[in-house]
C-alpha cells in the first residue's frame, strides 16, 4: 500500500504540473507553429496520414513520425494530438524511473528520481513541441529498464520485450543500437557462474529479434530506395 501510495504521488504530479503547462500553451506565439525540425515531422506526419507511401530510404529513423500520423489521421492534426501523447509519455518515463530506481536503490530515491522526471522543465517544455525528445527520452528509459532486468532473469519473455524495445529505440534514434552488444557482458556481470555457452546462446536470441524488429524497415529501404540501408540514411 505505501508503494503505491508514493508511486501514486509521483503520478499525481507529473498530470497536474502537465495540466497547468498545457492551459497556457494556447496564449504562446508559437503555439500551433512548426519551425525546422517540428516542420519535417509534421510534413512527413500529414503525408503518412494521407496514406502517401514511404519515400525510401528513410532520411532520418521514421517511428515517430508514423506514430504521429497515424494519430493524424484518427484524430486530426490539431497540435494537441501529439501534445496529450507527450503528456502520457512524460508521465509514464516518470513512473518507468521510479519502478527503475526502486529496483536498484530505495524508496527515497525512487520517489525523488520519479519526481525529478516529473517535474523537469526541459522535458515539460519539450512536450509541447513537435518533435521525438519526448519519445526518445521514454523509449531510451524502457530500453535500458527491460534490459536490466532481462540480463538478471533472463527468461524469453523478458529477452523478447528488451529487444523489441531497443529496436523500436534505434527506429526513433539509432544511435542506440550498440547497447545490444553489452547485453552477453550484462549476463556475465550479473551472474558469474553463467557459463560461456548461455552468455552467448542468449544474446544470440537477443540479437535475432532486434533484428526482426528493425527488419522491415530495412526491407522498405532495400525495396523502395533499392539501397542497403539499416534504419537511416541520417
Amino acid at each position: 500500500r505505501d508503494e503505491w501510495r508514493l508511486l501514486s504521488t509521483v503520478i499525481l504530479a507529473g498530470i497536474l504540473v502537465r495540466l497547468f503547462h498545457d492551459l497556457s500553451l494556447p496564449s504562446s506565439l508559437f503555439f500551433g507553429s512548426y519551425q525546422l525540425d517540428s516542420q519535417v515531422i509534421h510534413s512527413w506526419a500529414l503525408d503518412i496520414a494521407r496514406g502517401a507511401p514511404p519515400e525510401a530510404p528513410f532520411f532520418r529513423a521514421p517511428l515517430y513520425a508514423y506514430i504521429i500520423g497515424g494519430l493524424y489521421r484518427l484524430f486530426g492534426d490539431s497540435p494537441w494530438t501529439f501534445i496529450i501523447l507527450h503528456n502520457i509519455l512524460g508521465v509514464s518515463t516518470s513512473v518507468l524511473t521510479y519502478v527503475f530506481a526502486r529496483e536498484l536503490f530505495s524508496r527515497t530515491v525512487a520517489v525523488g528520481s520519479g519526481l525529478i522526471v516529473a517535474l523537469f522543465p526541459t522535458l515539460l517544455f519539450y512536450e509541447g513541441e513537435l518533435i521525438a525528445t519526448v519519445f526518445e527520452v521514454f523509449i531510451y528509459t524502457l530500453s535500458v529498464f527491460s534490459m536490466h532486468r532481462a540480463v538478471r532473469c533472463p527468461n524469453m519473455r523478458r529477452i523478447a520485450f528488451a529487444s523489441v524495445s531497443l529496436g523500436l529505440a534505434a527506429l526513433t534514434r539509432p544511435i542506440i543500437l550498440p547497447l545490444c552488444l553489452l547485453f552477453p557482458l550484462g549476463l556475465w556481470l550479473t551472474d558469474r557462474k553463467r557459463t560461456v555457452f548461455f552468455c552467448v546462446s542468449r544474446s544470440v536470441i537477443h540479437w535475432a529479434i532486434l533484428v526482426i524488429t528493425i527488419l522491415p524497415v530495412t526491407l522498405v529501404n532495400l525495396l523502395n530506395g533499392n539501397e542497403l540501408v539499416l534504419i537511416s540514411t541520417q
